[in-house]
C-alpha cells in the first residue's frame, strides 16, 4: 500500500513536466508545424473551397429544389435536385458573364485612369502634409519605394514571373475542380452524409456521436449563413455605394464602390477604413466640399446597412455583442491572417452555441 502511495505521489510531477516538455518543443517548432499545417491545406484546399462554395449555395439551391419539387410536370418534380443545382449554377454563371464583359470594363477603365493620376494625388498629399509643423516628406521618397516595390515583382525576374503565371494557373484548375465537386456535393449530399457518419461511427462513440453531429451541422449552418449573408450585403452596399458616388458625379466611382463592397467583408474596420479611403480621395481629386458631402452620404448608408439591411439578411442568426466580434477580428487575424479575420465571426457564434449549451445541461436538473 505504501508503495502506491508513494507512486502515485510522483506520478503526478512526472507527467506534468512531460507536459510542459511537450508544450515548449511545440512551441519551439510552431513556424516547422504552421508550415505543415499550411502545406496540408494546400493539398486539401480545392475540397476546402468546393465545401464553402456549396455551403454559400446550398439556401438557394434548396429553395429552386423547392420549387421545381412542387411543379406539376412528374419529368420536372423527380429531378428537382439536378434542376435546382443546375439552374443555380447556371444562372451564377450569366451574372458573371454579364460581370466579366458590362461591369469589368468600366472599372478597368476607373482603375487605369486612377493609377495615371496616382503621382499628382501623391503630390498633393505630400504638399498638404508637409504644411503641419514639425512634419516633412518627400514625394521622391514615396516614388523611390513604389520603384523598388516594382523591381522586386515578378514583373522585373522573368524566372519569378514564369512561376506567377504557373501559380495563377493552377489557382485556376483548382477553382475549376472546386466548382465541379461542388456540384457533386449539392447533388449527392445524402449519399456524402451517409458516408461522412459512417467513417465517424469508426472513431467516435454511439453516445458522442449525437452531441458531435449537432455542433458540426451547426458549425457549417454558422459559417454558410455567415458567408452567404456577408456576399449578399458586399453585393448590395457595392452597388448602392456606386449609385451614390455616381450621382454625386465622384471621380472613379466603380473603383471606391468596389473598394466599399470588398472591404465591408470585414466586420467594423472594413466599411471605416473604405469610407475613409473614399473621402480622402474625393477630397484630393474634387474638393473639401465634396469630400465632405461623399463622407456623410457613406456614413448614412453605413448606418442604413447596420440597422437594416444587414439585420434583415442575417435575422439575428449571428447575433453578437460587438465586443466579442473585434476581439474575434483582433485574435483571428493574429493568429490565421486573412481567413482569420473572416472566419472569426461565424466561430465565434460556434463557441458562444457550445458554451451555452455545456452551461444548459450543466445547470438542468438530472433525473
Amino acid at each position: 500500500m505504501m508503495k502506491n502511495d508513494s507512486f502515485n505521489k510522483y506520478m503526478f510531477p512526472f507527467f506534468f513536466a512531460l507536459l510542459l516538455l511537450a508544450a515548449y518543443k511545440l512551441f519551439d517548432n510552431a513556424g516547422y508545424i504552421y508550415q505543415a499545417l499550411l502545406y496540408v491545406l494546400s493539398i486539401f484546399s480545392p475540397i476546402l473551397v468546393a465545401i464553402a462554395v456549396a455551403l454559400i449555395l446550398y439556401p438557394v439551391c434548396q429553395r429552386a429544389e423547392r420549387l421545381f419539387a412542387s411543379s406539376k410536370p412528374h419529368l420536372i418534380s423527380s429531378r428537382a435536385r439536378t434542376l435546382s443545382v443546375v439552374s443555380v449554377y447556371a444562372s451564377l454563371l450569366i451574372l458573371l458573364v454579364a460581370i466579366f464583359f458590362i461591369i469589368v470594363p468600366a472599372l478597368g477603365k476607373s482603375i487605369t485612369s486612377f493609377a495615371q493620376a496616382a503621382p499628382s494625388i501623391i503630390d498633393t498629399v505630400t504638399q498638404k502634409i508637409n504644411r503641419i509643423p514639425f512634419v516633412s516628406i518627400k514625394a521622391e521618397g514615396i516614388y523611390n519605394g513604389l520603384e523598388k516595390l516594382i523591381a522586386s515583382s515578378a514583373l522585373a525576374h522573368p524566372e519569378v514571373y514564369t512561376s506567377t503565371i504557373i501559380g495563377v494557373s493552377k489557382w485556376l484548375v483548382n477553382i475549376v475542380l472546386s466548382l465541379i465537386m461542388s456540384v457533386y456535393i449539392l447533388i449527392d449530399r445524402e449519399s456524402l452524409t451517409r458516408w461522412a457518419k459512417f467513417a465517424l461511427g469508426l472513431f467516435v462513440s454511439p453516445s458522442k456521436q449525437t452531441k458531435l453531429k449537432k455542433y458540426v451541422l451547426k458549425a457549417l449552418f454558422f459559417i454558410g449563413r455567415y458567408f452567404y449573408c456577408s456576399v449578399i450585403d458586399a453585393a448590395i452596399i457595392s452597388g448602392l455605394s456606386l449609385l451614390i458616388l455616381s450621382a454625386l458625379r465622384v471621380r472613379y466611382a466603380p473603383t471606391l464602390s468596389l473598394v466599399l463592397g470588398i472591404f465591408n467583408l470585414v466586420p467594423y474596420f472594413g466599411s471605416v477604413c473604405a469610407t475613409a479611403i473614399s473621402v480622402i480621395v474625393t477630397m484630393i481629386t474634387s474638393g473639401v466640399s465634396k469630400g465632405i458631402t461623399v463622407g456623410v452620404s457613406l456614413l448614412i448608408l453605413q448606418q442604413l446597412d447596420g440597422n437594416v439591411i444587414h439585420p434583415h439578411i442575417v435575422k439575428e442568426t449571428l447575433s453578437l455583442k460587438p465586443f466579442w466580434v473585434l476581439a474575434g477580428v483582433f485574435v483571428g487575424g493574429g493568429f490565421f491572417g486573412i481567413w482569420g479575420i473572416v472566419l472569426s465571426v461565424p466561430f465565434i457564434a460556434l463557441g458562444k452555441y457550445i458554451l451555452c449549451d455545456i452551461i444548459k445541461n450543466k445547470s438542468a436538473p438530472k433525473g
